[in-house]
Order: structure tokens, then sequence, then C-alpha cells
């Protein structure tokens, strides 16, 4: 899957979290979620839902860039 359908790990980055923090957090596997920031597997949206709440983020942001260009 070469498309991107989520922003997670950018967002991780952006907001200088941990994947093993953020994955302890989220109740996910490191593995799970490493799969997931590289989108080789894809949460359902009521978990990534979740995921945005933790962060403090809108589900929007999670799924398409919402910066001005």
């Amino acid at each position: 899957m070469s498309e991107k359908l989520n922003r997670l790990a950018i967002v991780l980055k952006e907001k200088d979290i941990r994947q093993k923090d953020f994955a302890q957090q989220w109740g996910k596997s490191l593995a799970g979620l490493s799969n997931i920031c590289n989108n080789k597997s894809q949460p359902s949206l009521k978990e990534l839902k979740i995921a945005a709440d933790l962060l403090g983020v809108s589900l929007r942001e999670l799924i398409v860039d919402t910066k001005p260009e």
C-alpha cells in the first residue's frame, strides 16, 4: 500500500511523542502502532478517534494535512 491513509507518525513527530510511549497510552503493542504509523495496517475510525483525543488533535488532522500551505 503506497498511499498514506493516516498521519499518525507525522503528528507524533510534531508533538515530540515517542511511539513507545504513545503505544502504551493507546493500549497498542509497539509493533502494532509501528504498522499503523507506516500505513501497513489501519485502525478503525473509532480507534483513530481515540488516538486523536489522546493527542489533543481533531480526527481530521490524523487523516489529512490541515496546515495551510
